[in-house]
């Protein structure tokens, strides 16, 4: 479960954890949004199970949800709002991490061995390493993380950025997202067997990005891509209908939102209600 408002505000809570009695304890830290936490929260909730409320609840691994409040938002002092994190964790991880940012995430294991890593994509490399073993070509999940924070970014300019540009442009946004989209289809789908064809992996298809038999970190940060979209589309009465235009990406957002595994560590959790973006943004 999350880290409450009260312990959001205090000093440091989880920042090198006793692991005593457990082999790794995993932290992840972000404010209480979607946002670039969201395929994180859902790569250890799949893995490991629902957060933990103390170290070692469950033995041998877990993880706990260091949330902070969200930021910003009509009539809400962001600077009180972000004291947790500014002014009183990232301090200190910062001397174990100059880079330190959020989303974060702190791995701590027997013996005082500790790593703090931080930025979005590291993060999800870093999962998908200690906790995705089926995941054998990390080239290859570094390729599509890429493709998929391009629309990430794309997303965020959108949202964060000027009203008037919000309005004028929210419609050219999702045919440019189409086009990445597109990409990722073509991804999924089986290499051709035609003499000529243009397309040469020799792979076959899959239902995850990463010829993997259950999904991944990849994979979960493109379902939110998608469902993100799908909310967006529909809100602004945006015609979008993935399982039509991109079958490949509806099977895979079907499968993940359907998996039971992760319907009892996530979907049910607070955590997947949560906004998408920070109040201060156009859509959230």
């Amino acid at each position: 479960m999350p880290a409450s408002k009260k312990d959001s505000g205090k000093k440091s809570q989880n920042a090198g954890v006793s692991s005593e009695g457990t082999d790794v304890v995993f932290t992840l830290r972000y404010w209480q949004i979607r946002g670039l936490a969201a395929p994180l929260r859902m790569a250890l909730a799949y893995a490991l199970g629902p957060p933990a409320l103390s170290d070692g609840t469950r033995g041998v691994r877990c993880w706990k949800d260091a949330s902070y409040l969200r930021q910003g938002g009509k009539g809400v002092n962001v600077p009180e709002c972000s004291i947790a994190w500014y002014k009183l964790d990232k301090p200190d991880l910062f001397l174990e991490n100059p880079l330190a940012n959020l989303p974060l995430v702190e791995m701590d294991k027997p013996g005082g061995k500790r790593r703090v890593v931080s930025q979005s994509i590291a993060c999800e490399l870093f999962l998908t390493q200690e906790l995705y073993p089926e995941v054998k070509d990390m080239v290859d999940a570094a390729q599509v993380l890429a493709e998929i924070h391009d629309v990430r970014d794309m997303f965020v300019r959108l949202c964060y950025g000027p009203q008037a540009n919000f309005d004028a442009n929210k419609t050219n946004h999702m045919n440019n997202v189409r086009r990445n989209f597109a990409k990722l289809e073509a991804w999924l789908a089986p290499a051709s067997s035609e003499p000529g064809a243009k397309r040469k992996r020799d792979e076959g298809s899959s239902l995850y990005l990463l010829k993997t038999s259950t999904p991944t970190p990849a994979d979960f940060h493109l379902f939110e891509m998608i469902d993100q979209h799908m909310t967006f589309a529909s809100s602004h009465k945006i015609d979008f209908d993935v399982t039509t235009e991109f079958p490949n990406l509806g099977r895979l957002h079907e499968a993940i939102k359907r998996d039971p595994k992760l319907k009892a560590a996530y979907f049910d959790s607070d955590a997947a209600s949560y906004p998408i973006n920070n109040p201060q943004a156009n859509f959230f």
